[in-house]
């Protein structure tokens, strides 16, 4: 933004509170709390779309309600509560550092400018690795060991009321239903919010590569998306049909709405490292047609 006319000037700042795995609500709650602490952003930016969708169906599959949070983040609290043993505790823990090693690798990598170095990126894309590999054998046995406690396990029905939800109807249509206002009923509320304190809101929907048509996949992408996961891609399917459907009511609602599913329809290199995520061109490409619409 501050290379252009508009903003001539101006110090651009950017808070992100993104946030991994995040669906509506959850960014609707971040946005009241911060408000309610006295935040007043000139502009509040809602990328989103693919968790909203592809986690609501996930976690109705799972038999848990589609507009809760993303069930795989927060389930391993609930199979482990008043059951917590000091070797499960420990694993937990060391699960989550492994995590945060990896991404201050990066960082610190990012930070450096390692990536202009063919051997340095090699590198650091080696010691990453050999972290993911950790992470997943430990997690796979985590995973193991929890299952019979999971709460998406259907027979831990005690804890059904309180852990899953209000009562659904657990097929595709009725979930991405779900999953597809909620993320709807959320933006409109976001755009009375911002409204209300002088505050210009974007929402931008994102592009996916299980969006069928929505970019040539390329042979990497192809196993990319083959290594997904059912629900990304069956959500994606569905849902992104579902959101379509109500772009029209969204900006009839007043809200400034950008689709970016199509962004990359003509674009034939890689740009997903997975079916949500985005390399550094994907990433420029939309911050450039974010920016653009803020600019008009």
């Amino acid at each position: 933004l501050e290379p252009m006319p508009e903003f001539a000037g101006r110090d651009v700042q950017l808070l992100s509170f993104a946030h991994a795995a995040y669906k509506q609500p959850q960014q609707l709650n971040r946005l009241a709390y911060l408000f309610g602490l006295g935040a007043r952003p000139e502009i509040v930016i809602n990328l989103d779309g693919f968790n909203d969708l592809a986690n609501g169906y996930q976690n109705g599959r799972s038999g848990i309600h589609p507009t809760y949070p993303a069930a795989p983040v927060w389930a391993s609290i609930l199979w482990a509560r008043n059951t917590l043993d000091d070797d499960l505790y420990e694993d937990m823990l060391e699960l989550q550092l492994l995590k945060r090693a990896a991404r201050d690798i990066f960082d610190s990598a990012d930070r450096l400018r390692l990536w202009k170095s063919k051997l340095l990126s090699l590198w650091v894309r080696s010691r990453i690795e050999r972290l993911g590999a950790e992470r997943s054998t430990l997690g796979k046995d985590l995973q193991d060991r929890a299952r019979a406690r999971d709460v998406t396990n259907p027979k831990n029905e005690s804890r059904v009321r309180e852990e899953r939800g209000a009562p659904f109807v657990k097929e595709d249509a009725a979930i991405i239903e779900l999953s597809a206002n909620m993320w709807q009923q959320c933006s409109t509320s976001i755009h009375s919010m911002c409204s209300a304190r002088g505050i210009y809101y974007l929402h931008a929907m994102q592009p996916s590569l299980a969006d069928a048509g929505s970019k040539p996949m390329t042979q990497r992408e192809t196993a990319a998306l083959e290594a997904g996961g059912r629900h990304w891609k069956v959500g994606v399917t569905l849902g992104y049909a579902a959101a379509r459907a109500r772009f029209d009511a969204i900006q009839d609602a007043g809200v400034h709405f950008l689709d970016l599913t199509g962004l990359f329809r003509d674009e034939t290199r890689d740009i997903f490292v997975d079916p949500v995520h985005f390399n550094r061109i994907g990433s420029n490409a939309i911050s450039a047609a974010v920016s653009e619409r803020i600019r008009r």
